[in-house]
């Protein structure tokens, strides 16, 4: 009863503040704002495609069928809020020891900020997460899979979220946490410093996205262009992974079989983000991995002494709300100054 309230309370709170927000509020909502009447003045489906530009056929769709009943972008704002909203509770409510602090952790991790800002991404991320879900209790979960597909086709960033599958399978293989971690941080290191021939595999396949890699755009997915600060953050991660590794003695535990089989994705979510610090592009593909930490951390908690777990929640929600502060200080989502949309 307890979980349905906060859970309830969680949809409400988050759903309002994200769909009742003005169009300043956001530095990527405004230019979504602009798409959505593209789309809203296109007589088909088809041609909302062309006048979209944009390599999401689904997440088109969606404005689309939006659309016939409003052409004001208002509700699309508030729609994707909800769905927001409801994949992220509907994922933290099968997965979570600790629903509340979940809510905190993603809070924390500012992934609230960027919900209200990338919200395109947070809408294929909080799907892409229920995917992952149902693929650790079954590799060739159909409904998986067809939730993965959806996230991609909502924004294709999604695609870089696969190598949490891949980590899936070799977690089936192994089952050994101790070697799992090993070999999926050599991987990780490995990927970190190779990854550019994936992007070029995945420009080719996205042409639109070739500014990024071309110098048409101030941001660069090859080289930094950020302060690196962020890579506390991503220590801090790995030692919260560290603690769940050697807490962890009981692997046939199927209880935390969930948080098992995503740790190769936290392991590489965190080793990638540490040495491409200063990639801002990349941080925000980290988005898929950081939420898994909503799961990953209060499982972590779990495994300590119950007398011991209150202090060690709090000092991971005061850690991770200092850094969530400092996100808000310095506004790279722009959500500040906060307003509601009836005050424009």
């Amino acid at each position: 009863m307890g979980n349905k309230v906060a859970l309830t309370l969680i949809f409400i709170s988050f759903s309002f503040i994200m769909g009742a927000r003005s169009f300043n509020v956001g530095v990527d909502t405004l230019p979504y704002t602009r798409i959505y009447t593209a789309i809203a003045n296109s007589k088909t489906y088809l041609i909302a495609l062309k006048n979209a530009q944009l390599t999401a056929p689904i997440y088109v769709l969606f404005c689309w069928v939006i659309s016939i009943f409003s052409s004001d972008p208002r509700l699309l704002i508030l729609i994707s809020a909800i769905v927001v909203n409801l994949a992220l509770v509907s994922f933290i409510k099968k997965t979570s020891r600790d629903v509340s602090t979940s809510a905190f952790i993603w809070i924390g991790l500012a992934l609230f900020y960027c919900s209200m800002n990338g919200n395109r991404q947070c809408i294929s991320l909080t799907i892409a997460l229920n995917a992952i879900y149902y693929l650790v209790d079954d590799i060739k979960s159909k409904k998986g899979w067809f939730l993965f597909l959806i996230s991609i086709g909502i924004h294709t960033t999604a695609i870089f979220f696969g190598l949490a599958i891949v980590g899936i399978i070799l977690v089936d293989y192994l089952k050994d946490s101790k070697l799992i971690f090993i070999i999926s941080t050599t991987t990780s290191i490995l990927l970190s410093f190779g990854y550019s021939a994936l992007v070029k595999l995945y420009v080719r396949l996205f042409p639109r996205y070739s500014i990024y890699t071309s110098g048409d755009s101030i941001y660069s997915i090859l080289s930094g262009t950020g302060e690196g600060r962020i890579i506390i953050l991503y220590i801090f991660l790995f030692c919260v992974i560290i603690l769940w590794l050697f807490k962890n003695t009981k692997m046939e535990n199927t209880e935390d079989s969930f948080n098992l089989h995503v740790l190769p994705a936290v392991v590489f979510g965190t080793i990638f983000g540490i040495i491409n610090c200063r990639n801002e592009l990349i941080n925000r593909l980290l988005w898929y991995y950081l939420a898994l930490f909503i799961s990953f951390i209060p499982s972590t908690i779990s495994k300590f002494r119950q007398s011991d777990q209150i202090v060690i929640k709090w000092i991971i929600i005061i850690i991770l709300n200092i850094y969530s502060i400092i996100s808000l200080l310095e506004n790279k989502n722009g959500v500040i100054p906060y307003s509601f949309f009836w005050s424009q």
